[in-house]
């Protein structure tokens, strides 16, 4: 029998104001709740300094949405050359689920 392991999810849901679009997809996996506590509160710690990262993107506005620092909401901007210009609301979520269900080869999803 597979040894049922739990992970960490950290996903994003990503908001583009100027297209009204939205996608959400996988940031990163985990094995320890305490590296995807580190990670969730690095994106809260450089979008608090306003960094900008290495494509250009100035991120800014961090907001806790719960309580327990598990879904986190920043704006991020980019302008290139001047002329053009884009803003996204990302929302990061941490969460977690069993391995048998993340690295599962069943042919559907909801059970």
């Amino acid at each position: 029998m597979k040894e049922k392991k739990l992970w960490y999810v950290i996903t994003c849901l990503h908001k583009h104001v100027q297209l009204n679009e939205e996608s959400t997809y996988l940031v990163r996996m985990v094995d320890d709740l305490g590296t995807a506590r580190e990670l969730m509160q690095s994106i809260y710690d450089d979008a608090e300094k306003g960094i900008t990262g290495k494509h250009g993107v100035k991120y800014s506005d961090p907001k806790w949405l719960d309580e327990k620092h598990l879904k986190l909401q920043i704006t991020s901007d980019i302008n290139i050359n001047g002329w053009l210009h884009s803003t996204t609301t990302e929302i990061y979520q941490l969460s977690d689920d069993w391995n048998s269900n993340i690295f599962s080869n069943t042919s559907w999803i909801l059970d």
